[in-house]
C-alpha cells in the first residue's frame, strides 16, 4: 500500500484536527425512534422530547453540529446558531453523542456540557434548539 501520511506530510496534529464529543445518558423515560417510521413521524417523537443538553461551542464560529446514537449518525449540513456559543440538543431514550465540526475544518475547538434542562426552562427562552 502506498503510505498517503508519509508521502503528503500528513503527520502531526496539525493535519488531523480533533473532534470535540459530548457524551449524554439517554432518557429512559422518553419514547422510541422506530426505523419504520416516516421522517413525519420521527420528527413528532423527537418533538416529545423535554430533555435538553444545553451546549457550549468555542471559539464561538461557524461550525456544523451533528449526533452519534447507536451506529447511527448524521450533522446538520447548515451553519448553527448559537447565543454566545450555546444552543440546545434533544435527548431521547439512547446515550447520545453530540460533536461538532468547525465550518473551515480547520480550526481546534470546545464543546461542552453547561447542563441538562426542561425545555420550559425560563432561563433558556431564546436559546436556540435543533
Amino acid at each position: 500500500m502506498k503510505d498517503m501520511k508519509k508521502d503528503k506530510n500528513l503527520i502531526g496534529p496539525e493535519n488531523w484536527p480533533k473532534i470535540p464529543i459530548v457524551e449524554i445518558k439517554g432518557v429512559k423515560e422518553a419514547k422510541k425512534l422506530d426505523s419504520k417510521m416516516s421522517m413525519e413521524e420521527g420528527e413528532k417523537v423527537l418533538k416529545s422530547w423535554e430533555d435538553i443538553a444545553v451546549l457550549k461551542a468555542s471559539p464561538d464560529i461557524p461550525f456544523y453540529v451533528g449526533f452519534i446514537a447507536g451506529n447511527h449518525s448524521q450533522f446538520l449540513k447548515y451553519d448553527t446558531e448559537t447565543a454566545g456559543g450555546m444552543f440546545g440538543m434533544r435527548v431521547g431514550p439512547e446515550d447520545v453523542k453530540f460533536f461538532i465540526l468547525p465550518k473551515d475544518l480547520k480550526t481546534e475547538m470546545n464543546l461542552e456540557l453547561i447542563e441538562m434542562t426542561a425545555i420550559d426552562n425560563p432561563k433558556y427562552q431564546d436559546l436556540p434548539l435543533y
